[in-house]
């Protein structure tokens, strides 16, 4: 997955990312995540929280999107 993002110093920028399929361990890890950030945060609601993808983020921000582009089509080539 490739997609614009501005979250590292709110510069335009990108976000690429390999979706993972998810299992029961990555359900139970990610429950624990919320419980542990709501315990230590509170209440701390995100909008992917019903719909989340599994996924492992491989860049974010500081390069132009298009390098991020360039780099899903290599990614894409590649047999994981």
């Amino acid at each position: 997955m490739v997609y614009p993002n501005n979250a590292i110093g709110g510069e335009p920028s990108g976000c690429l990312s390999i979706r993972v399929r998810k299992t029961i361990e990555l359900d139970h890890i990610q429950k624990d995540l919320f419980a542990n950030l709501e315990n230590r945060f509170g209440p701390c609601p995100a909008p992917f929280d019903d719909n989340y993808i599994f996924h492992m983020t491989v860049a974010i921000g500081k390069e132009p999107y298009e390098n991020y582009e360039k780099a899903y089509d290599i990614v894409c080539k590649i047999t994981i």
